[in-house]
């Protein structure tokens, strides 16, 4: 077992409004001082979870920091990249530190990806966040989501939808969107450690998120964001909501970056014409 380890690729996502004690922001909202002490605990569960896996063995290890906050400091041979999505099959997936997903009352920070433009996302009728999202990505590479840790909701969220039960580290537990019970680090510190070994026996018996074809189902805070988008030709308008059909979760996320790409370039163009003409 251990033989096999050793040639384990593990890839870890980690997106900082889980982590216990974030409740406010700052990470693209107002600031709220919060952020070094939340990137210092988030610092702290990855070190927990990574240094678990390389004391079974496992060298290969991908951190995809969601935002662009530099983590403290990290053991040697961990590859950081910040923001991008998976693009190669791993043999598992992880979560540090997730939030639940956008139009959920009592998810910490929710939002998904976009909390000023999405109000609500689904992926074949399946209520979906950061986590659901992503997960159905690896699951289209081939990759198992096996471990998360993060709000309750986030809990909720996975067995909503996820195809097998996962290891789960709760570190808070929302009252509001921006209010939550808090776990203190030295009380999940061992949970960690103890679920993220469960989490390697789950690999080869938790089946990929796989959903297949694909529909996608975009609701905006206002039609405004929607109207430039449904000026493209692989998207629908039905029933408020934008519709984007792929052949699978990789073409639906490449379409969905279009439209992102498209948003921002027109929303930047007339950002601009607006100072020039001041």
């Amino acid at each position: 077992m251990r033989l096999r380890r050793t040639n384990m690729r593990i890839y870890i996502v980690t997106d900082i409004e889980g982590v216990s004690g974030a409740v406010w922001g700052g990470f693209g909202l107002p600031p709220s001082g919060e952020v070094p002490f939340n990137t210092e605990v988030m610092t702290a569960e990855i070190n927990t979870v990574v240094r678990t896996l390389m004391d079974a063995g496992i060298r290969d290890i991908t951190l995809n920091e969601a935002h662009k906050f530099q983590p403290g400091v990290l053991p040697d041979g961990v590859k950081i990249i910040h923001g991008a999505m998976m693009t190669e099959k791993y043999d598992a997936l992880f979560f540090v530190g997730q939030h639940g997903p956008a139009g959920d009352p009592q998810a910490v920070i929710a939002h998904s990806f976009n909390s000023a433009c999405n109000y609500k996302m689904t992926l074949n009728g399946l209520w979906t966040g950061e986590l659901t999202y992503m997960a159905a990505v690896a699951g289209a590479l081939g990759t198992p989501t096996v471990f998360a840790s993060g709000d309750h909701q986030v809990l909720l969220e996975t067995r909503r939808n996820l195809p097998a039960p996962i290891e789960f580290v709760r570190d808070e537990y929302g009252l509001s969107n921006h209010s939550a019970i808090c776990r203190p680090f030295r009380a999940i510190e061992r949970e960690l450690k103890e679920k993220t070994r469960r989490a390697l026996d789950r690999i080869g018996k938790t089946p990929p998120f796989d959903l297949g074809r694909i529909e996608m189902r975009i609701t905006h805070r206002y039609h405004g964001m929607s109207e430039k988008a449904r000026r493209f030709p692989f998207v629908r308008w039905e029933n408020n909501e934008l519709v984007i059909q792929a052949a699978d979760m990789l073409e639906a996320d490449r379409l969905r970056r279009q439209i992102i790409l498209a948003r921002d370039f027109w929303s930047l163009a007339y950002a601009n014409r607006y100072r020039s003409a001041i």
